[in-house]
């Protein structure tokens, strides 16, 4: 692993606080090597009580992948939350399928309210 990875990484989320797939985009770097430089950071006496996770944020809202949240300053780790039980999940599912009929029924509208106009 390259220094220069590493502190780019470490620049990254001095910046503001950001997920490793974040970063990945922001840096151009593969996901594999940011997840290093972040566990090398973490794991080492200079930044070991700096970085931390402040929160948790949803990648993949079919899949449940949680993505970590790393911050700059002292913390503590916030923990991983509980994954979405059936119900959960069924009534998120629900709400977005009535948004996207939603959304249609006001893009077929707006379409031949105009042509009819």
């Amino acid at each position: 692993m390259r220094p220069q990875k590493i502190e780019s990484v470490l620049a990254a989320i001095k910046s503001g606080p950001m997920s490793a797939s974040e970063i990945t985009k922001v840096k151009g770097m593969k996901l594999a090597e940011v997840n290093d430089c972040i566990t090398f950071l973490r794991a080492s006496l200079v930044a070991s009580d700096e970085i931390h996770i402040s929160d948790w944020k949803l990648r993949n809202v079919r899949k449940q992948i949680m993505d970590p949240v790393y911050s700059f300053g002292p913390g503590d780790d916030k923990e991983k939350p509980r994954p979405l039980g059936t119900a959960d999940k069924e009534r998120r599912q629900s709400v977005e399928l009535d948004l996207a009929h939603q959304q249609s029924k006001n893009l077929y509208g707006a379409f031949f309210g105009r042509v009819v106009a």
